[in-house]
């Protein structure tokens, strides 16, 4: 079976989207970090205190979610959390001292920026109106410092999921 599969047209498929994922998630490696070398993204505003949810799954399910770092602009053997500053206070809680990270890599002050939002974006606030208009503000002000002018409510909508006539969360598909 895994012969046949092997040479079909799916695996190709698997293939082609193996190579694009690899190119644009600029992974290095995936590794084990300790806490004491995991520095929080210094312009995250987040709130990463609230971590019940995360406790509970850590403690039922164990530590299944990689925190994403970067050795970019870090002093060696530190990373910058780019995503996973609330997993890792729960599981700080939960008696962890390491945690499994991925490494990625970033060329840029401003890549680094883009990527945080990003990963913030797709967090799930819907509820919180004041961090929806913080993150909005945010992209707006990453976009206008990439030379973004115009047309900032459509393409915001976009990043943050949102309608951009009535404000309110798209659901998923």
């Amino acid at each position: 079976m895994a012969k046949k599969f092997a040479n079909s047209k799916s695996f190709e498929a698997f293939e082609d989207i193996e190579q694009l994922s690899r190119e644009k998630a600029s992974i290095d490696m995936i590794k084990l970090i300790d806490s004491t070398d995991l520095v929080n993204y210094i312009n995250n505003d987040e709130d990463i205190e609230d971590t019940a949810d995360l406790e509970l799954s850590i403690e039922e399910l164990g530590f299944i979610d990689p925190i994403e770092v970067t050795d970019y602009n870090m002093k060696k053997g530190k990373y910058m959390i780019l995503s996973g500053h609330r997993r890792r206070n729960a599981g700080v809680k939960q008696g962890y001292t390491s945690f499994p990270c991925i490494v990625k890599s970033f060329n840029t002050d401003k890549e680094v920026e883009n990527y945080v939002l990003m990963a913030n974006s797709q967090r799930d606030s819907s509820k919180d109106v004041l961090l929806i208009a913080n993150r909005y503000r945010k992209h707006k002000d990453y976009l206008f410092s990439v030379g973004k002018t115009t047309d900032f409510r459509d393409e915001i909508a976009k990043r943050l999921n949102l309608s951009p006539t009535s404000g309110q969360i798209l659901q998923a598909a």
